[in-house]
């Protein structure tokens, strides 16, 4: 597989969502999903399914990085804690 081109172009922005379980992440991060969506509502159903699909896989202190092509290269980060978890 061919190396992909990284585009420096775009100003980047990260959103990153960290809390214990059950504080509304998921919620915060499916509004802004909704937001996004409005251009493209294909590419939200999948990245929620994903998303969904994701955090039952990897359960804990595990990343689900989203990206989306827009004006600004935008990054979410949903990390959900519980009350083992230890960030470094």
């Amino acid at each position: 597989m061919a190396k992909q081109h990284y585009d420096r172009s775009k100003p980047h922005v990260n959103i990153g969502t960290i809390g214990h379980v059950d504080h509304g992440k998921t919620t915060l991060t499916a509004a802004i999903t909704t937001v996004l969506g409005k251009k493209a509502l294909q590419t939200r159903r999948t990245m929620l399914v994903s998303m969904q699909r994701q955090k039952k896989e990897n359960a804990g202190s595990r990343s689900i990085p989203l990206m989306w092509n827009t004006k600004q290269k935008l990054a979410i980060m949903h990390i959900s804690m519980h009350q083992d978890t230890q960030i470094m």
